[in-house]
């Protein structure tokens, strides 16, 4: 059996879709677990070319979350990724703050019971990478962490904590 057959061009011409420099988009954030119990917040993110004659990068993405939980802790971070010079480049950054409210079960002392303590964060991260091949890239980057937690009713000493990797 033999067929023959022609294709019909479409009777609506195609429109070419203008790109945009810049796109938003903005997610809310809900959630609940029991130790943060009711978490809200938002997450506007940007997305744009960082050179617009760059016709083979994607596009760099720029963005921030910020969450606030009712037992009183908050987070905040910045991040970005940017694609440069024809996507051979890539940089990131990363940067973070917050202050966690948890409680921890204390049984070897007179009063077992629930004690609350605090630890504010600070995380700050940058890294830059190269294109080796195709696919491949390499690159350094540096993640500076700090930690600082106080203890209720001094159940423990305060601790800080540094991490440089």
């Amino acid at each position: 059996m033999c067929a023959f057959s022609q294709t019909r061009p479409d009777s609506i011409p195609k429109q070419k879709i203008k790109e945009k420099n810049i796109e938003l988009r903005v997610m809310p954030y809900l959630g609940y677990n029991r130790d943060l119990q009711f978490m809200f917040g938002a997450m506007p993110m940007m997305m744009y070319k960082v050179n617009k004659k760059d016709t083979i990068s994607p596009k760099s993405l720029s963005g921030m979350s910020a969450i606030y939980t009712t037992n009183n802790s908050y987070f905040v971070a910045l991040f970005n990724k940017w694609y440069l010079a024809d996507d051979k480049w890539r940089i990131k950054l990363f940067a973070f703050t917050g202050d966690q409210n948890s409680q921890f079960y204390v049984d070897d002392i007179d009063e077992p019971a629930f004690y609350d303590y605090g630890t504010k964060s600070t995380i700050i991260s940058v890294g830059v990478q190269r294109k080796i091949i195709k696919a491949l890239y390499g690159g350094l980057s540096y993640t500076y962490s700090h930690y600082n937690t106080v203890y209720q009713d001094s159940i423990a000493p305060a601790s800080t904590s540094h991490t440089n990797d």
